[in-house]
């Protein structure tokens, strides 16, 4: 059996068998988003090709999801190279008889200042983050119309990056072309661009987010404005009410403008209106829910329960297409 992984993640919850009887293939799939997301949809009960060139970190992600009694098949393929792609749908439809999801997961950047890359190097870049997307679409599709259903996600570097990083080339191409792409795929396949910013959740990484979100107060104070609100706080929720507390009280004295998270905003619009009691609405779906509850009974209210909300269509906010 695989050893136990030493970094899970509170979203990295049990399985609820959402995806039984579904095979999904996922690409870039022995490390970072591409291996929590394998594991996941194992335990939410597909069968899973886990797709990728390197096989260097252990335990091998389809060990990992076997042993904690999923099912799943590593194929080392390129996505890049030619017939790649056509190689992962053979395989999925040899081994499990089909194909439900494709995740295109695989991506990545190249770090150099931006005079300093070759035409091949910005080629590889272009290769795989948007060819090899585009080649692995065009492999499945044909299996999806044919029986007439699938789901498409795509996610990782092509579709994390709004804007660049000094020093690094990444493919900050995508408002023009991958999303545009997603838009041009045929009625009846369900496609998902997943706008990633994804951290590990360590405890470094959570110190360098608060520290970001410090500098953002110290700039916004100096142009005068009125009130900060700090969104995304993850780093800061997990740690409790009384760290939010602390932290924005110090960042308040310090900057001399008012500061607040957005859970602390909602605590204190939940005072404002006398609640005392509540069952909480969630779009959010896993650990990270009874997380929020904790946060805000610390803060002194009482939560009744935690209603998970199933079934909504995000198609108009992803700018994909759901039929």
């Amino acid at each position: 059996m695989a050893k136990p992984n030493g970094d899970e993640h509170p979203m990295l919850r049990e399985g609820l068998g959402r995806l039984r009887g579904k095979v999904a293939i996922i690409t870039g799939a022995n490390s970072g988003i591409g291996r929590a997301t394998a594991r996941l949809f194992a335990r939410e009960g597909a069968s899973v090709v886990c797709c990728d060139i390197q096989e260097t970190m252990t335990p091998r992600v389809d060990e990992l999801i076997i042993g904690e009694g999923g099912e799943a098949t590593f194929l080392n393929v390129n996505v890049t190279a030619k017939g790649g792609p056509e190689e992962m749908v053979q395989t999925a439809i040899a081994r499990y008889g089909g194909v439900d999801i494709l995740y295109n997961n695989a991506g990545g950047g190249i770090r150099k200042q931006a005079h300093e890359f070759t035409d091949d190097e910005w080629n590889f870049i272009m290769d795989l983050n948007l060819n090899a997307i585009q080649r692995s679409v065009r492999a499945v599709v044909p299996h999806f119309l044919e029986k007439g259903s699938g789901n498409i996600g795509s996610g990782g570097q092509a579709l994390y990056c709004w804007r660049g990083t000094v020093g690094v080339v990444k493919p900050t191409f995508r408002p023009g072309s991958l999303e545009t792409f997603t838009r041009l795929l045929p009625d009846g396949v369900c496609v998902v661009p997943r706008y990633v910013g994804v951290r590990a959740g360590t405890e470094a990484e959570f110190d360098e987010a608060i520290a970001v979100a410090e500098s953002r107060v110290a700039e916004l104070a100096e142009f005068g404005v009125d009130l900060v609100v700090i969104q995304g706080v993850p780093p800061i929720m997990l740690r409790g009410y009384r760290f939010d507390g602390e932290l924005t009280e110090r960042l308040t004295r310090q900057y001399a403008v008012p500061v607040l998270t957005a859970t602390t905003a909602q605590v204190e619009a939940f005072r404002a209106l006398e609640v005392r009691t509540m069952v909480i609405l969630s779009y959010i779906q896993g650990a990270m829910n009874a997380k929020f509850a904790a946060f805000i009974e610390q803060a002194g209210f009482t939560v009744t329960g935690i209603e998970e909300i199933r079934g909504v269509d995000f198609a108009d906010s992803a700018k994909s297409r759901s039929r």
